[in-house]
């Protein structure tokens, strides 16, 4: 099943079911090929880890922790941990590697 997904005017496809957030973080970095840190999406294209698997999921960022949470039963400092890792330089790639590692 998929869904549309829009991102700067342009009609793309994201699953619509995806199990865990590691797949889709690795779904959104397809989306939004240039990493970011700071902030989950910026308007040139590019998004942190987090923000990859909200742009998959069609999720708007200002919801996005909550609903990402929520959908995948995530503990609250993951966030944390998550957010530090693409701060501090880790790819987007090496994250969801981790967090498959870890179950997620």
């Amino acid at each position: 099943m998929f869904v549309e997904h829009k991102e700067q005017g342009e009609a793309t496809e994201a699953p619509a079911e995806l199990a865990k957030l590691s797949q889709a973080i690795r779904a959104g970095c397809k989306l939004a090929p240039k990493q970011i840190a700071g902030i989950y999406i910026d308007q040139g294209g590019g998004a942190c880890a987090l923000g990859a698997a909200m742009l998959a999921l069609n999720i708007d960022y200002r919801e996005g922790w909550q609903r990402l949470q929520k959908r995948f039963g995530l503990p609250w400092p993951l966030h944390g941990e998550i957010a530090g890792r693409n701060d501090g330089g880790q790819s987007r790639e090496a994250i969801a590697d981790w967090l498959e590692s870890q179950g997620y």
